[in-house]
């Protein structure tokens, strides 16, 4: 697995370290600090409370009106010894220490720098402070400071004092113990998250080498990934995706090869005529009259195909310009019709146009629907037979407009009718070779009648006709220009 902080698992785990690692710890030093000041307080309140009764204790000794034996105060340190864990120290007005538990200290006056603070209580100044004795190893040691008095006049000091090597020590075993915790947890999380960005990744890292598989062009390669909801769905996408991709490739390679059929077949008559005309022509004028009028009609047919393979190529990369204006759909109708009628006339096909209702002006581009009605009654005389009928209807319904176009022709099998908009697709390829069609024009229809925000359908029965209908708003949702 390479360790990389730029991916998902890694992410996800310093993340969730730093979001709740990080708070973690900080809680523990600050757990730590509370309880360090709350112990700090307790311990002060303490003292000063042994410090204010031991001071009232010693007031009757210390009086200078009715002194007691001086032995007493000994005895009473040594008796708050055996009770309690504190040391004192005890001095008259003139500073001079009375008692002590450090004994050899008794009456030495009071040192500042080795009893800070007694000189503020002679002062009546109670006070507490924190200090580092030398007498003890340099321990914090807090020690409180109150006068004693008498008759409201101050007749010596008491100092009590305690070591914080204890609280320090429970401190320190209670910030190891949620230290110990935080880690724990922390543990727990790093194998939680890791667990939980495995989960996410690893179906993601197998998504990305599918992916590069499908870049590589294994279009037969399909995603199998296990996962969430999503990772699920991306993969389900990603398989569309590729079907599609399928799909489109092979669309292409077939446009390819029927663009080249379509060609090679013109190119190889008018090539073969040509040559019999270049070796033949002047002895057989009669061959001009043959093959002269065969190459135009090839040449026409060409430049037919290249005209729709134009077409349809700007249509479907959406690049081709639209003129959207009032159009009268009735004239589009009848301009086709008109323009047909002699094709019509020829092929000894009726040709009817049908419509029955006054209609609005719809929101169209003219040219482009009356090329799809020219290439639908165009094919519906090509392939109806002599003595047969074309009919153009259209009519109101609702806010669309519907048109027809149905013929008495020999009908399409329902095999082909789901393929029949399909680019060179053909019911009849030999058919449609003699009659000069290029399989492309239903495809046109279909792109323009989309373009309009219309519906095309088609229905046939062999032996009876086929019929097209055409469904276009008069409202059209958007335009394009």
């Amino acid at each position: 697995m390479p360790f990389r902080f730029r991916t998902i698992r890694w992410k996800l785990i310093v993340s969730s370290l730093l979001a709740i690692g990080i708070p973690l710890m900080v809680f523990a030093y600050a757990m730590a600090a509370l309880l360090w000041d709350f112990y700090q307080d307790n311990l002060k309140k303490e003292l000063q409370s042994k410090a204010h009764l031991i001071a009232e204790a010693c007031s009757p000794v210390l009086s200078p009106n009715t002194p007691d034996d001086p032995r007493t105060l000994t005895r009473m340190v040594n008796q708050w010894q055996v009770h309690s864990d504190v040391r004192l120290s005890i001095v008259n007005r003139a500073g001079i220490i009375q008692a002590a538990t450090i004994t050899e200290d008794i009456g030495k006056p009071i040192d500042e720098r080795s009893r800070p603070g007694l000189l503020q209580a002679l002062g009546d100044r109670e006070n507490t402070t924190i200090w580092k004795n030398p007498q003890y190893g340099y321990q914090d040691t807090m020690y409180v400071n109150v006068p004693v008095h008498e008759n409201g006049q101050i007749i010596g000091a008491v100092r009590v004092s305690y070591s914080l090597t204890q609280i320090q020590e429970k401190i320190g075993r209670i910030r190891g113990l949620m230290f110990t915790s935080v880690a724990i947890y922390a543990g727990l999380l790093v194998a939680l998250t890791f667990w939980l960005a495995n989960s996410i990744a690893a179906p993601v890292e197998a998504l990305t080498e599918d992916a590069h598989r499908l870049a590589r062009g294994d279009l037969a390669h399909r995603v199998h990934v296990k996962g969430t909801e999503e990772i699920n769905q991306l993969g389900q996408t990603l398989n569309h995706m590729t079907e599609r991709l399928q799909r489109l490739e092979g669309l292409r390679r077939q446009y390819v090869s029927d663009v080249s059929h379509e060609l090679r077949t013109p190119l190889a008559s008018i090539r073969g005529m040509a040559e019999t005309l270049m070796t033949h022509g002047d002895s057989d004028p009669a061959l001009r009259e043959r093959y002269l009028p065969r190459i135009i009609a090839q040449t026409d047919r060409l430049a037919r195909l290249a005209s729709q393979l134009l077409d349809l190529a700007q249509i479907e990369s959406g690049n081709l310009v639209n003129f959207f204006a009032p159009t009268s759909i009735a004239r589009v109708i009848e301009e086709a019709a008109h323009t047909c009628s002699e094709r019509a006339t020829r092929a000894q096909v009726e040709l009817h146009v049908e419509i029955t209702d006054s209609f609005p002006e719809i929101i169209a581009d003219r040219d482009r629907l009356v090329q799809v009605f020219l290439n639908l009654i165009d094919n519906a005389i090509r392939y109806t037979p002599r003595g047969g009928s074309v009919r153009v209807k259209a009519h109101l319904s609702g806010e669309q407009v519907v048109a027809t176009v149905e013929d008495t022709g020999s009908g399409i099998p329902a095999e082909h009718l789901p393929h029949l908009f399909e680019r060179f697709y053909r019911v009849d390829r030999a058919r449609t070779l003699r009659s000069g069609g290029t399989g492309l024009g239903l495809s046109i229809v279909e792109q323009i009648v989309k373009a309009h925000h219309g519906t095309i359908h088609v229905s046939s029965e062999v032996g009876k006709g086929t019929r097209f209908d055409i469904t276009l708003p008069l409202h059209p949702i958007a335009t394009t220009a």
